[in-house]
């Protein structure tokens, strides 16, 4: 079966070339929409094609069926992060490079041919493909916005996230807290800073301290809690005292770790150093039990196709799936092979590609036996 074809690996470059980011608000519905238009040029259309927005973010959805309980949903995202460099694809040998290749236009379009096959064959099952583009920013306005506002439910959702290839899948993620961190200080000149008060330095102060209670782990092996200073803003001008700054700060905690202490942690020293702090999302620790009746026979197709063992594993990273393991909604989560995922050289294999979809459709034919 050949689910990824030439015109796919074309249609993936043109996806890779548009900067879906959310500095460039304006293309998160393009890529919807070119997704919409390259879904019609298979000849197919679906009962519910509909195009969602909420908050300046876009949601595509479409499904096989007009109901809000669904046996499985395909979760993808087209949102990529900010970055210079990366929006021109490049194939060298099996693998594809771009930003956005692995993280999750790549994946996504294989969620887009198996509902596409899925149709075409006419599966006795209820499938909803949805894609969003605010993944990147916490999935308040995609995924959350799915299951709260519109109501759906499903038996199991994939989310091709996590996991390091096809033989690998996510079974626990940490929980997270991204915040945006503010400081006020004095404006003077900066041959005269004593006249002042740095801005900069007060959050930088502020932030070393935090840093203090998380030692950074040296790998993925060594499950426990981290931090990272992801972006300073601040000054006008190399010769002034910075009056306003501002940093952005991503804490990565596990099933160690209480959510709640780690946040009044943050907020008792943002007052200690008269910062602000506002919490932008936050997310618990997942977690799959293994005896997951899905679980089990996404490992058993794999292993039948792949002929090597399946690993269940743990990420740092997190992703949607948590939606709807909070909903008691069961998640598979497990990708193609990917690298250098949120960089300029991000690169997905194309055969790895191929197998997740084959593997996916395999479940898809066998669920009603599940």
């Amino acid at each position: 079966m050949n689910l990824i074809n030439n015109d796919d690996l074309k249609f993936l470059k043109q996806l890779i070339r548009v900067e879906s980011t959310a500095a460039h608000s304006e293309n998160l519905k393009v890529v919807l929409e070119m997704v919409l238009n390259y879904f019609h040029q298979h000849g197919v259309s679906a009962p519910k094609e509909e195009i969602h927005e909420k908050s300046g973010k876009y949601l595509l959805l479409l499904s096989n069926n007009q109901d809000l309980k669904q046996d499985i949903i395909l979760l993808g995202h087209l949102d990529v992060v900010e970055g210079e460099g990366g929006f021109e694809p490049q194939l060298e040998g099996d693998w594809l490079y771009g930003r956005g290749a692995g993280d999750m236009k790549g994946p996504s379009l294989a969620l887009l041919k198996i509902f596409i096959l899925a149709l075409k064959e006419k599966l006795d099952l209820k499938i909803t493909l949805v894609l969003t583009t605010d993944e990147e920013l916490g999935g308040e306005n995609g995924t959350k916005y799915l299951l709260d506002d519109l109501s759906y439910q499903t038996k199991v959702v994939f989310v091709p996230n996590n996991g390091k290839n096809i033989n690998t899948i996510c079974v626990k993620e940490k929980g997270f807290l991204h915040y945006r961190l503010r400081a006020s200080g004095k404006a003077a000149h900066g041959a005269r800073p004593w006249k002042g008060e740095n801005s900069i330095l007060k959050l930088m102060e502020f932030y070393y301290q935090l840093a203090k209670f998380y030692p950074e782990p040296k790998d993925d092996n060594q499950w426990k809690k981290s931090i990272n200073l992801g972006y300073i803003k601040g000054g006008t001008a190399l010769n002034s005292v910075p009056e306003q700054a501002e940093i952005g700060v991503d804490i990565r905690f596990t099933e160690k770790e209480e959510q709640a202490d780690l946040i009044d942690q943050v907020k008792s020293l943002a007052g200690d150093y008269e910062v602000e702090a506002e919490l932008l999302s936050s997310g618990p620790v997942l977690e799959i039990p293994q005896d997951n009746v899905y679980l089990l026979s996404l490992a058993e197709i794999i292993e039948e196709y792949s002929k090597a063992s399946v690993d269940f594993i743990s990420s740092s990273m997190a992703s949607d799936a948590r939606f709807f393991m909070a909903k008691k909604m069961s998640a598979l989560c497990f990708r193609p092979e990917t690298k250098h995922l949120h960089a300029a050289d991000e690169s997905i294999r194309i055969a790895s590609l191929e197998d997740y979809a084959f593997i996916v459709y395999q479940f898809l034919k066998n669920f009603p036996n599940i």
